[in-house]
């Protein structure tokens, strides 16, 4: 499992991006204690590789007004 934040500076987002490989296809969730995540925007990728194993890629877009200072935790199963 592989995570990355990214913060644009020109704007006021802030995206964090979590991947992960597995057979059967992981199941990915993000969680916060601050926040419910569920409303915020995401965008989920899914590839499948040549051994049959399913990478699932989902980054998150998150108001970094609201989330800065923050935790924000990517589960994988």
């Amino acid at each position: 499992m592989t995570t990355s934040v990214t913060t644009p500076s020109t704007d006021q987002d802030v995206v964090v991006s979590c991947s992960a490989t597995g057979k059967p296809t992981p199941n990915i969730q993000w969680k916060s204690a601050e926040k419910d995540l569920n409303n915020y925007r995401s965008s989920n990728f899914t590839t499948l590789n040549k051994d049959s194993s399913t990478t699932i890629t989902i980054n998150l877009t998150l108001p970094l007004s609201e989330f800065h200072g923050k935790h924000v935790k990517c589960v994988a199963q």
